[in-house]
């Protein structure tokens, strides 16, 4: 995996969103699940990826749902 050019903090969902770059104009966004509990068990996951433009993490981290770890 490449290095993640940001970790953010969901305050909404308590995932951990990785950040990541991408050949075309948009960012890479991994969402990490942790801790999450399923049969009984707790797990850390990877839950999805998908692209997204960077104006929406800017928006994401100024109406404070996304907190910066990294």
């Amino acid at each position: 995996m490449a290095v993640p050019e940001q970790v953010l903090f969901d305050t909404e969902t308590e995932n951990l969103l990785y950040i990541l770059p991408s050949p075309d104009k948009r960012k890479i966004k991994l969402v990490l699940s942790l801790n999450y509990r399923t049969k009984g068990k707790v797990v850390n996951s990877a839950r999805t990826a998908f692209k997204l433009l960077s104006d929406a993490i800017a928006g994401g981290i100024k109406g404070d749902r996304y907190k910066v770890v990294r």
